[in-house]
């Protein structure tokens, strides 16, 4: 399968596509903007993740056999990873359950909160700005 285009502007993220409602509209979006002059290439895994990361409710809980599809792992490879720390699970009687945001954590480094925070942080970043060029002019 060829490489996936999306739209490229300074600053876009795969944000871009978390504010459609569902897959069926990002595919769209896709659609209509991989012929577009601005496009570049982005490889099949990274969309996948994108669609993945869209695609995550952040109450749902996964089982390891769940995670290991979704990342395209051995079953071992995440029962290792949970025992090693890098994906947080939660033993439920003999079973595991995996919460959407440690697998969040797990592609980011950040909690989906603190992604969260640090998205309005950054709208807010001008205005911030500004008020402190306004408070060094009184000074």
């Amino acid at each position: 399968m060829p490489p996936q285009k999306i739209l490229y502007e300074e600053g876009v993220d795969t944000s871009f596509f978390l504010s459609f409602k569902d897959d069926i509209q990002i595919k769209e979006a896709h659609r209509l903007i991989r012929g577009n002059q601005y496009s570049i290439d982005i490889p099949d895994h990274v969309w996948y993740h994108v669609i993945m990361l869209r695609t995550i409710d952040t109450i749902k809980a996964y089982t390891p056999e769940q995670v290991a599809e979704m990342l395209q792992l051995s079953k071992n490879t995440v029962y290792d990873l949970i025992n090693r720390g890098e994906i947080v699970a939660k033993k439920i009687g003999k079973l595991y359950r995996i919460s959407a945001p440690s697998i969040f954590f797990f592609f980011t480094g950040l909690d989906y909160d603190l992604h969260q925070a640090d998205q309005e942080d950054r709208k807010r970043l001008s205005s911030v700005e500004e008020e402190i060029t306004k408070a060094r002019a009184q000074l």
